[in-house]
């Protein structure tokens, strides 16, 4: 007597089993790029823009004595022009002034006869103006004050000449 036969499996045919395995990939990559972008990265503060102020002595800077001497230099970062034009000259030489329209600490220098600096000053937004003040020796014994304006454009500014006993207008 016979048995009776299992049925038989049916094998896929290789076609489909390679359609089938491509989706299954397909599927895979699709998934990966699916998942959501790391978050950007924080953002980076950036600096302030700078401005190069270039300033040139004399060799007979701050001329008494027969003698050239170091010159005291005060720049003032300025959104408004008032309180600088405004406010007595000795009074900008004093470190603890205080005016409308300063945007930053003012920067202090000395400057040597002879010598040529560059100066990067930082620069905030809403300023405009760098207010220069120099200390210059008077022949009474005090100082004389000289004062100038210098307007941040974006062209490149000449150097400041510092004469013997004045600021030179370039």
């Amino acid at each position: 007597m016979t048995r009776p036969s299992a049925p038989r499996a049916r094998r896929m045919p290789a076609s489909v089993k390679r359609v089938a395995l491509t989706g299954l990939i397909a599927l895979a990559i699709v998934g990966c790029h699916a998942k959501p972008a790391p978050p950007p990265p924080p953002p980076v503060a950036t600096p302030p823009p700078w401005y190069t102020f270039c300033i040139e002595a004399s060799e007979r800077l701050n001329w008494y004595d027969q003698s050239a001497h170091t010159l005291y230099l005060r720049l003032f970062p300025l959104s408004s022009l008032d309180g600088f034009l405004q406010a007595e000259m000795e009074h900008l030489l004093d470190p603890k002034v205080s005016l409308p329209g300063l945007e930053a600490t003012p920067i202090e220098r000395t400057v040597y006869p002879g010598s040529k600096v560059s100066l990067d000053v930082p620069l905030k937004p809403g300023v405009d103006f760098l207010g220069v003040i120099a200390g210059y020796y008077r022949l009474e014994g005090s100082a004389k004050s000289h004062r100038r304006l210098v307007q941040i454009g974006t062209e490149k500014a000449p150097c400041m000449r510092l004469g013997p006993n004045a600021i030179e207008v370039p």
